[in-house]
Formats: C-alpha cells, sequence, structure tokens
C-alpha cells in the first residue's frame, strides 16, 4: 500500500487516515481509491481525489519505501551532462522509467573516478533501487564494480564497456575499426589519431584505429597519436596544431569524437588547408548540427536515445529478479559520411544525397558480442 501524507493550506501535515475520517471512509477504501483500483466505484473514487487535490496530497515516499523494501528511486551516473550525448542518453531513460512510475536522481562525476566512487556510494546509501552508470574508471579496472555487485543493488553500465557485467552500449574498438577502414578506402594513408585512451571508450577507439592500419598493412607513427582531453574542442585545436607541423603531413585525422573534431576542423581550415582534398576529417557522436559546419562533418552516430532506453529496460528486469547475463549489448552503430572525409563520390544508384551518405557498421568479422538495434 502506498502512504501518502496531506499537507493541506495550513503548513500542518496530516495523514491518510486523517483524510479517511474526512470522508467517513476506511483507510483502505482512500488508499484503493487513490491507486485507482478496480473494485472502487467511480462516485469514491472522485470523491477522495477531490479532497486529495484539495488538501494537496503527495505520495510519501519514505513510508512507501519502508513497507515495500522499494524507493521507486534510480540513480544514473553520468560523466559530463554538458556533452551532447548524456542528456540523450537520460531522455531514452525516462522514456522507460517514467511510466514504470521511478523518478531519477542524476549524478555528474565530470570524468573524476574518485567522485565516481563517491557519488556511487552515496546513492546506494540513499536506497535508490538501481544504478545506471557511465563509468569515469580507467580501462582495465573491472574490479572496481565488485563492492557495487555485493552491495545487492542491480545495475548496468552503458556507454563505457568494462568486461563482465551487464552492458549496454557501442564496441568502440570496432568503431574505431570502421572509421579508419573508411579513411583508407577513400584513398588516405598517413591518417594521425587525436586520442583519449584514458577513458575506456577512447581506449577501445584507440585499439580499433591500430588494428585497421595493420590490416592495411600501413606502420602506425607514434607522432601521429597524439592524446587530447574528452571532449573537449580545444583538445583538437591544440592536438591538430602539433600534427600539422610534422613532416611528412598527416593526410587524415581520426577524432575520438565530435567535439574535438571540430577543434580539428577549425585549425585545419585556419592553416589554409582544404578539407577534404588535403586532410580528411571524421569525428565519432554525430553531435547536432555537425552537418551544417562550413564543411559537414563526417562521423558515426551512436544512437543515445536507444542506448538510454535498452540500459533502463535491463536495468528494469534485473529490478524484477530477472537475470541478466553479463554478456555486453552492442548496439549497432551507423557511418555517417559527409564532406570532410569523402574524397570518392558514393557508387551510382545510391539514394543518398551527395552530401551525405550513411550505412551501419557492421562487420563480417566474427565474435561473440551480442548487437542490438
Amino acid at each position: 500500500m502506498l502512504a501518502y501524507t496531506a499537507t493541506p493550506r495550513s503548513g500542518m501535515g496530516v495523514r491518510l487516515k486523517d483524510l479517511a475520517k474526512a470522508l467517513n471512509l476506511s483507510i483502505s477504501t482512500v488508499s484503493a481509491a487513490l491507486h485507482h483500483r478496480a473494485d472502487i466505484n467511480q462516485v469514491t473514487r472522485g470523491r477522495v481525489l477531490q479532497k486529495a487535490t484539495e488538501l494537496n496530497y503527495h505520495p510519501n515516499r519514505l513510508a512507501h519505501g519502508l513497507a515495500t523494501q522499494r524507493t521507486h528511486v534510480l540513480g544514473v551516473v553520468v560523466p559530463n551532462l554538458s556533452r551532447p550525448f548524456f542528456p540523450h542518453v537520460l531522455e531514452g531513460i525516462d522514456t522507460i522509467t517514467y511510466p514504470a512510475g521511478y523518478s531519477l536522481v542524476v549524478f555528474n562525476t565530470d570524468d573524476d573516478p574518485a567522485r565516481e566512487e563517491k557519488g556511487i556510494h552515496t546513492l546506494i546509501s540513499n536506497q535508490v533501487d538501481g544504478l545506471i552508470i557511465a563509468s569515469a574508471q580507467p580501462p582495465r579496472k573491472n574490479g572496481i564494480w565488485k563492492p557495487v555487485d555485493k552491495s545487492g543493488v542491480p545495475f548496468v553500465l552503458m556507454d563505457r564497456f568494462f568486461a563482465s557485467v551487464p552492458f549496454v552500449g557501442a564496441d568502440d574498438e570496432h568503431i574505431g575499426l570502421v572509421v579508419t577502414r573508411h579513411l583508407i578506402q577513400q584513398g588516405y594513408r598517413r591518417i594521425a589519431h587525436l586520442a583519449a585512451t584514458s577513458i575506456v571508450t577512447g581506449f577501445g577507439r584507440y585499439r580499433g584505429y591500430l588494428r585497421a592500419l595493420r590490416e592495411a598493412s600501413i606502420r602506425a607513427r607514434k607522432d601521429y597519436i597524439v592524446q587530447v582531453t574528452w571532449g573537449e574542442m580545444d583538445g583538437g585545436l591544440e592536438g591538430t596544431k602539433r600534427l600539422l607541423r610534422l613532416r611528412p603531413r598527416p593526410d587524415a585525422i581520426f577524432a575520438v569524437n565530435d567535439l574535438v573534431a571540430i577543434g580539428a576542423m577549425k585549425t585545419i581550415q585556419e592553416s589554409g588547408l582544404r578539407l577534404p582534398e588535403d586532410c580528411g576529417l571524421i569525428g565519432v557522436g554525430n553531435v547536432p548540427y555537425g552537418d551544417c559546419l562550413s564543411v559537414p562533418l563526417s562521423t558515426v552516430d551512436l544512437h543515445p536515445k536507444e542506448v538510454g532506453e535498452t540500459a533502463a529496460s535491463m536495468l528494469l528486469s534485473r529490478i524484477g529478479g530477472q537475470h541478466i547475463p553479463p554478456t555486453p549489448v552492442f548496439l549497432e552503430p551507423r557511418l555517417i559520411v559527409r564532406n570532410s572525409s569523402r574524397r570518392i563520390s558514393p557508387r551510382p544508384g545510391r539514394s543518398a544525397p551527395a552530401s551525405e551518405t550513411s550505412e551501419h557498421c557492421s562487420s563480417p568479422d566474427p565474435g561473440p558480442p551480442t548487437y542490438a538495434g
């Protein structure tokens, strides 16, 4: 039974039994009416709801949690809300959780692993029913999830992949592979990478970049790999300045994400180079208005809303007692080829306009991951 408190305009709290007394009804009848139970007639339900509105009643979540061992509150841990990706993820989560009766508490870590651990501990201490986490932990830090697992609070990771725990998002190594293959197919051979390997997502894309170069028998040059700050335009600006001073100069740049790529584009254009003739460029993330830049930016769509929806559905299943195996669910990303990286026109007969083509990043490579989407 969901307990209710009343706060009349006088400011004095009113209990559920006080409401029942005012209506000359039993507590169980009032509660059933508030929950729209089918065995309560319309007249009684109308009286109860009218009085509840008059007295400004609200659910007492604390009392309800004590009675049911559920708070109907979920914690969502994200690295940075100022970046375009995560607001769309939160929209997807809310699409699933709000109709199911859950509220969200969002904790921003600013990509600080210590702050993340503190935030997760705080959310668990406040008895959230479950957690959805996009982690700031460095690559291969799998042990961090053991305390969360021991707490008994169901959780799902999203966007940033760690093995052996429930996860939904992209296969970042595969993204790096597909993006670099695309640049090679366009005729580029001196391919640089603006990398962020301290973040698990960036580390995966870096591994895919190296793998694609090996496949094409292209030597990976250390000076063509520049570490930048994840998700910052300034990193793209400064990193590209370093790359353009090299001899021979790179003829293409794979930026770890779109914000870094936009910074790189600014430096390339200010240097008097042409996109894509003198230097090709591609990012990841499909940020809003990337197609409206002076040279439309090639990118990869990660389907953030779908990531949020899938993660939320997985978490609610875990909360409901369903076993979710730790096999990752990889949503199939979409390569979007625009003018910043296209040296070779699309094949005749393509329905997409000349300024943009897209294709799913499916791969013939065998492997165990599960793909959705």
